[in-house]
């Protein structure tokens, strides 16, 4: 069903009122097994479903993006781990994404020069 939605239909999903969080999270779920995983964040996050967000989260590193990463912690409200870069950056490399693969070597370096108390933050 989800993969039948054309990109306007998606937009008009995700601005209705008339959508409900049960509806959201069951478009959500369907991106995320469609590999669509960015219109599975907009409507998982839209639904605050944290399961679904956190089922996301090995994917997403799976597929090397940063950006997608990014939007999926913010969404979380996580704080990204080293391990998590270091995991982020050897895939992406894996995958020829030399950009994702620098930017979250960068985020991993900045990472590991914070001293513990600066990570509590």
């Amino acid at each position: 069903m989800a993969k039948k939605l054309d990109c306007l239909k998606r937009r008009n999903l995700l601005n209705s009122r008339t959508v409900s969080t049960e509806e959201r999270i069951g478009y959500g779920r369907e991106f995320m097994e469609d590999g669509l995983f960015s219109d599975a964040l907009d409507f998982l996050g839209q639904a605050d479903d944290r399961e679904g967000l956190n089922a996301l989260l090995p994917k997403i590193i799976a597929e090397g993006d940063v950006f997608l990463f990014t939007r999926l912690k913010k969404l979380l409200g996580q704080p990204a781990t080293p391990q998590e870069w270091a995991a982020l950056a050897e895939q992406a490399g894996r995958l020829g994404k030399a950009t994702f693969a620098a930017q979250a070597e960068r985020h991993l370096a900045e990472a590991g020069s914070e001293s513990p108390a600066d990570q509590d933050t």
